[in-house]
């Protein structure tokens, strides 16, 4: 602090104090009378806590809201692999139907014949648990080192978490046995005639019996999804939780992406190559100006002004309010709603009037600084006219004309500028001359904001790309467990098929139909899902984390893209992996009727 002082020429000076209170005294209370106090002081105050630290409650509060937002996307992950789980365990306790029933007929007991398919649901239940330590850590490793990247906090601890693994793996062990004890359990409790003799009614179909018109080999995969909806369902499910949580994590990149492309649209205007420069205090405009247009790397300069303040209502809203010449100045803010030349209001966020309930024509009341001696200021209430608001996703972005300066007593002077750079110089020249001139404290593009936001958010890109290699594998192994074990199910139907002269094409034909029409119900209710849990994170739950940002809910054409090739293309190619066996299917074994 006092090298600062130092450097600065202000021994002895300070603008800010840190307060440590004794134990057991009341914050809330200590911050209400210093408030009173520092009312009667003639320079604007403000009494902030550490909740009101951004550094502080993004570690502490805001963790709260991530945490929810990974809890939805593990859940729906989760939610896919054990329904994809119950729905190959149940087909495969289902196919021992008729050895269930040869081995009743044959005078064995019921609890014997069970033994063997909860065997084989143990077997996969042990196998995907220690599966799921291995590929869990692993990602947790990947995602870590993202993250330490990303935010590199003093201490990252990734420890594996035991108790959360423990409660998700009692349900990993569960699903599989109730999965193949429901087939089994209506297995033994039948006659066994009736587990031998072949299921060919069609049972379950979720349209009944109903003539299609066509050819058979065309209408035969969809009359498979139809005799099976139960089968059919649980595959979608599975297909369809991947791809949302896919369009989820997408969709939110759409979404901050599509409010920075905004806020930069905004910042740059009509003048592309505009520049904004801080002065380290309030200066009269026109030696500032003129001392700025001196600069060989400057073309045109316009005065500014930039106050910090806040809305009076039920919750205050914090702006920052800059006034411009928004007439016949180089820049101006687009208005979405109201008149842009009345100048006597001020304009708003459209955030920021629907936060607040008002809309063009009403009056806001501002507190503002406003200059109460040569050097000295004091906050002040005054009620404005709301013109016109402006698209920006920023929430505390105001604007007023440079007119209504007296409004502050500021008339006259100016604390930025605006410039545009003369022709044959960039931003680096300006920056270089300018930054000789004592008064200047910044001198950066309109968009050095929204690149470095864009930067930011473009390091999360590592955490998406793991999650959709993670639901690619997903989609891909749901897509081909059921390809393969509709190739043993259907056996006997391709053998007989094979045997009067089809060709392997037409059967893989039929499959690929069949698993296209599974792709395209699955992107479907992924698109929707994911759609829903966009509009969830980024009108619900953000707005509690960045209550000072508005981000749309919207999915890209790339995500669209994406999520057809995940839903579609891939489920539909799963298929191509059952060709070898088709092709080696052993007839006469096949269509053997008797074991």
């Amino acid at each position: 602090l006092e090298t600062a002082q130092e450097l600065s020429g202000m021994p002895g000076a300070v603008n800010n104090l840190v307060l440590t209170l004794a134990d057991g005294a009341d914050r809330d209370l200590v911050q209400a009378e210093l408030e009173t106090a520092l009312a009667s002081f003639p320079v604007g105050a403000t009494v902030l806590t550490r909740d009101d630290n951004l550094s502080y409650t993004s570690l502490t509060t805001d963790v709260d809201q991530d945490q929810a937002m990974f809890n939805v996307l593990a859940l729906l992950l989760f939610g896919g692999a054990v329904g994809a789980a119950f729905n190959l365990i149940h087909r495969l306790a289902e196919q021992q139907r008729r050895e269930i029933g040869i081995g009743m007929a044959l005078g064995i007991r019921p609890r014997v014949l069970a033994f063997r398919p909860l065997l084989v649901s143990a077997q996969i239940a042990i196998l995907g648990v220690a599966l799921g330590i291995g590929v869990g850590t692993l990602i947790g490793n990947g995602m870590a080192s993202i993250f330490d990247d990303f935010i590199p906090l003093p201490v990252w601890i990734t420890d594996f978490q035991y108790g959360v693994f423990a409660r998700v793996a009692v349900i990993g062990l569960v699903v599989p046995f109730v999965a193949s004890a429901i087939p089994v359990w209506r297995a033994v409790r039948v006659r066994p005639i009736e587990a031998i003799r072949p299921d060919l009614t069609g049972r379950g179909s979720m349209t009944g019996r109903r003539r299609t018109i066509g050819n058979s080999f065309s209408v035969i995969p969809l009359r498979n999804l139809r005799r099976t909806p139960r089968r059919t369902a649980l595959t979608i499910a599975g297909i369809a939780a991947a791809l949302t949580v896919l369009v989820g994590f997408l969709g939110i990149m759409d979404s901050v992406f599509q409010a920075v492309d905004t806020a930069e649209v905004e910042a740059v205007g009509s003048e592309s190559d505009r520049i904004s420069v801080g002065l380290d205090g309030f200066r009269p405009i026109a030696s500032e100006v003129a001392a700025v247009e001196a600069a060989d790397s400057v073309a045109v300069a316009e005065p500014r002004l930039l106050l910090a303040g806040s809305i009076v209502a039920e919750e205050d809203i914090d702006i920052f309010i800059e006034l411009a010449d928004l007439e016949n100045g180089m820049w101006h803010p687009t208005l979405s709603t109201g008149d842009g030349g009345r100048l006597d209001g001020i304009i708003l966020s459209e955030k920021a009037a629907a936060d607040l309930g008002v809309s063009v024509g009403e009056t806001v009341t501002i507190r503002h600084p406003q200059r109460v001696g040569a050097t000295s200021f004091a906050f002040v209430d005054t009620p404005l006219p709301l013109t016109a608001t402006h698209p920006h996703p920023v929430r505390s972005l105001a604007y007023m004309d440079l007119s209504r300066a007296d409004q502050f007593n500021l008339a006259g002077i100016t604390n930025g500028m605006n410039l545009l750079p003369a022709a044959g110089f960039s931003t680096e020249d300006v920056q270089v001359e300018l930054f000789e001139l004592e008064q200047v404290t910044s001198v950066q593009s309109v968009t050095a904001v929204t690149d470095a936001v864009r930067d930011a958010f473009n390091e999360v890109l590592g955490i998406i790309q793991m999650m959709v290699f993670v639901v690619l594998l997903l989609a891909l192994l749901i897509a081909f467990n059921t390809s393969s074990i509709n190739l043993e199910s259907r056996a006997r139907e391709h053998a007989t098929m094979f045997a009067f002269g089809v060709r392997v094409r037409t059967a893989l034909r039929m499959a690929v139909t069949e698993s296209l029409l599974i792709g395209i119900l699955a992107t479907l209710v992924g698109v929707a899902g994911g759609f829903a849990m966009v509009w969830w994170m980024t009108q619900i739950l953000l707005t509690e984390t960045l209550p000072d940002f508005a981000l749309p809910a919207i999915i890209g054409t790339g995500t669209l893209v994406a999520v057809v090739i995940m839903g579609v293309v891939v489920v539909t190619m799963a298929p191509l992996l059952t060709v070898r066996r088709m092709r080696k299917l052993d007839l006469p074994g096949t269509l053997r009727l008797v074991e």
